[in-house]
């Protein structure tokens, strides 16, 4: 009642005043004041005859006759839009960071885990894959990196990468190991059954063959947690040497590797 009431002295003092501005000049405004001001403007200003209102407090809800300020119409416009603006300043939208921030091994898994990507690129188009193992530390432990001479496919590039990088973790004598691609299809080819007449059906066979001999997973990761396999993917799609073990990581891959080891985010393009 104490709102209403509010309401209809500021409606009488703008009649009676031909004022547009219901505070005085150079009032220091507060979150509290303006929310106060702006369910005055609400009472006053709403055309339908009857609004209901509720207290900040739980306050019984009542119902208040509106007043309506005679005047121009443009006064009413410049109010109400000062009324929105007011409202909007002190509603901001909540951010998950979680859903816009991309990390390496986002699972947080505690074993080896190994990076693949593949990659097409110029024109005529060249394909290449790549790939990078390290321990759940982010310490490095392997790399590998080839060119495609027969083919610009690239869900072949993605697949061979999954493929060379189990085999590189068997030779290492590795048992437990997660397995991340950026290429949704690749993981759904190899953790699903595939068309015996698909035209890579024997190298998703052997693929599924590498995991079932180890303790080996694989799931799906964002670019910008795969930064590292896109590296080695991109470095031989622009050479023609079709296969490399990288024993120690490239100078350029260093602050790559550094930077998922700490942990670092990266915005989600």
């Amino acid at each position: 009642m104490k709102l209403f009431c509010i309401a209809s002295e500021t409606a009488a003092s703008l009649k009676s005043s031909g004022s547009s501005s219901v505070l005085p000049p150079r009032t220091p405004f507060s979150k509290e004041l303006c929310t106060t001001g702006l369910k005055i403007m609400q009472l006053v200003l709403i055309p339908p005859p009857f609004l209901p209102v509720s207290g900040d407090r739980g306050d019984t809800v009542i119902r208040c006759a509106l007043v309506m300020i005679p005047g121009p119409s443009l006064r009413f416009c410049h109010i109400q839009n000062t009324a929105v603006s007011i409202d909007s300043t002190f509603h901001v939208a909540p951010v998950l960071l979680s859903d816009r921030l991309v990390r390496w091994n986002s699972n947080n898994y505690n074993c080896g885990v190994l990076n693949v990507d593949g990659s097409c690129l110029g024109t005529p188009t060249r394909a290449g894959y790549g790939g990078i193992i390290r321990n759940s530390a982010g310490f490095y432990l392997s790399g590998f990196s080839s060119y495609l001479a027969a083919t610009s496919d690239i869900l072949f590039a993605e697949l061979s990468a999954i493929h060379r990088g189990l085999l590189l973790a068997v030779e290492a004598g590795i048992e437990e190991m997660v397995c991340y691609s950026d290429s949704m299809l690749s993981i759904n080819l190899v953790t699903d059954q595939a068309s015996n007449f698909h035209a890579y059906v024997i190298l998703i066979q052997d693929i599924k063959d590498l995991f079932s001999t180890r303790n080996f997973s694989i799931h799906h990761c964002l670019r910008e947690g795969n930064q590292c396999a896109d590296f080695f993917a991109k470095l031989r799609a622009t050479s023609n040497e079709e296969f490399t073990s990288h024993v120690t990581p490239p100078n350029n891959l260093i602050p790559l590797t550094r930077n998922d080891a700490m942990g670092t985010l990266f915005p989600r393009a």
